[in-house]
């Protein structure tokens, strides 16, 4: 009786560390896609000096976060969004993506787009020694997960 309990009591932990991954996986996508999403837009952002048109959104993966800004023409930055990963888990390289309005054209790495990088491949790991890479394009822009 004691060993079944043991068992299961290990398996719950499993299961329940395997959802906590999958939750981690599933708001750095959401994230992504929000940045996709608002640069096929034509959303107004709340600055100092009134509503205007975001120039670009910048997206920045750091080892343990990911910011999303809305940075308008006079450079003015509005933070949209933030994740802060639980503790635990990390990304293993940064990484900085600029879509551009109103069609969602993509710049990975550089502002000016003068790089010919045409995807960038991160890992969200835990440590648990789950891990699942994003590959985000500038051919779609939306992350692929693996």
């Amino acid at each position: 009786m004691a060993l079944l309990s043991m068992a299961m009591a290990f398996a719950f932990s499993g299961a329940r560390d395997n959802a906590n991954f999958n939750d981690q996986k599933l708001a750095v996508t959401n994230i992504i896609q929000e940045a996709r999403g608002l640069s096929l837009s034509s959303i107004l952002v709340e600055t100092a000096s009134g509503d205007e048109p975001a120039y670009y959104y910048y997206l920045a993966i750091t080892e343990d976060d990911i910011t999303l800004s809305a940075v308008t023409e006079d450079s003015d930055t509005t933070k949209i969004n933030s994740l802060t990963l639980e503790e635990g888990f990390e990304i293993d390289q940064p990484v900085d993506v600029y879509y551009f309005p109103p069609y969602g054209d993509i710049c990975i790495g550089r502002f000016d787009c003068s790089a010919s990088v045409t995807e960038e491949v991160f890992t969200l790991t835990s440590e648990e020694g789950r891990e699942a890479t994003f590959t985000i394009s500038v051919y779609g822009g939306y992350p692929e997960v693996e």
